[in-house]
């Protein structure tokens, strides 16, 4: 059943590309580990405010061993442009997927702020919270 979500997940994302506003496309490697992720997003412009929707799906594995971590979600966000930065408040849900144990499901919140600095090149701030809906080992706080 994880892989067929997880196939699944990999066509919506690839359909999702040609549709949407903007992608963003990551590798990490550090900690003995490799780590690729794609998120796809849209504003979309409702009577009331601007909203941002978006969609990431990521995998990592330890260097040549190790369970593999899968993990897709979905947020929505509100953009506030001040002084030329945009600051995106924004919530989500998801399942993180994990080859050795359960699916574990997760809401989340943040803040990112960012930068254009010329075409499509922008530099991005951001701190999030995730808290766990079935287990407490997902839980987590990042900046990046």
């Amino acid at each position: 059943m994880k892989k067929l979500i997880a196939i699944a997940a990999v066509l919506g994302f690839s359909f999702g590309t040609a549709m949407a506003g903007d992608v963003a496309a990551e590798f990490r490697s550090g900690d003995h580990m490799h780590q690729y992720k794609v998120e796809v997003g849209e504003n979309v412009d409702l009577v009331v405010a601007k909203v941002r929707v978006a969609g990431e799906i990521e995998t990592e594995q330890g260097y040549k061993n190790g369970a593999v971590k899968s993990l897709i979600n979905a947020s929505v966000g509100v953009p506030v442009t001040l002084v030329g930065f945009t600051v995106t408040p924004y919530a989500q849900v998801g399942d993180k997927f994990v080859s050795s144990t359960k699916d574990n499901k997760f809401y989340g919140v943040g803040a990112k702020v960012s930068k254009d600095i010329f075409g499509p090149v922008s530099a991005e701030v951001a701190y999030r919270y995730r808290g766990d809906l079935t287990n407490a080992s997902i839980a987590e706080r990042r900046y990046s």
